[in-house]
């Protein structure tokens, strides 16, 4: 599991030896019914951001070998964006 596009390049070198990759940023609580400027003030580093209920069904689901349907919020992608924009502007 992931957390943060910064993991990427560790994820990618353990791709061969991994049956599945989910990524945190994937389970975040759905945000598209915010404006673009409120959800660039919500803190995503927050555990209750994530949908742990979710996760942990999707889990649970993979470890008895089901396929799961990935859940992906474009809203908070492209806020995930910005930010990672923004850090890496000010390192």
């Amino acid at each position: 599991l992931t957390h943060s596009s910064n993991y990427y390049p560790t994820i990618d070198r353990l791709k061969p030896f991994l049956s599945e990759v989910l990524t945190l940023d994937a389970y975040y609580h759905p945000q598209s019914h915010l404006s673009l400027a409120e959800r660039a003030h919500l803190n995503f580093d927050h555990p209750d951001a994530l949908d742990w209920g979710l996760l942990s069904s999707h889990l649970a689901a993979l470890t008895r070998g089901e396929a799961i349907d990935e859940p992906l919020d474009e809203s908070v992608a492209a806020v995930l964006r910005v930010l990672e924009i923004r850090r890496a502007a000010s390192a």
